[in-house]
């Protein structure tokens, strides 16, 4: 799996969800991170991020159920792998959104509001599906939870 690429589409669904009104904290505007960064000097973005990411996967629970997988919560050993990866990488976790670079898809289904499932096996291109939608969702302005079953990737 490309964490990297899972790492960036979380933070730009966190930043333009906020924006949006998905979900409501507030943990973008500059009071937010003033507060964090006294309370978490050295790692006020990271706290950010980890609260925010749990915020999203509440709302998606919500929404979605708790027995399905989304972009907030993945099988338990692909959030390890996600652990792992962020903790041997020097990572960005301010919060933009700046949309991440996606393998191209060929992916337009009829989107609606709500949940709704994406069947695909290949990590990368469940990711890039997930990034169309939520770029659709966004620039039309209505909330989507897509999710998928869970199975072994490729």
């Amino acid at each position: 799996m490309n964490y990297h690429f899972l790492f960036h589409l979380r933070k730009y669904v966190i930043f333009c969800g906020t924006k949006n009104g998905w979900w409501q904290h507030s943990l973008i505007d500059e009071g937010a991170n003033q507060i964090l960064t006294y309370i978490f000097s050295r790692t006020a973005p990271q706290a950010t991020y980890n609260t925010a990411v749990k915020i999203a996967q509440k709302m998606h629970d919500t929404k979605i159920g708790k027995d399905k997988f989304h972009l907030f919560r993945f099988p338990n050993n692909e959030e390890e792998n996600l652990h792992y990866f962020l903790a041997s990488e020097n990572c960005d976790y301010s919060l933009t959104a700046n949309e991440p670079n996606s393998i191209a898809v060929n992916y337009s289904p009829n989107f609606q509001q709500g949940a709704f499932i994406i069947q695909e096996k290949d990590e990368d291109t469940l990711l890039a599906k997930m990034l169309v939608g939520y770029k659709y969702a966004f620039e039309n302005n209505f909330e989507i939870y897509p999710y998928f079953i869970h199975h072994e990737f490729k």
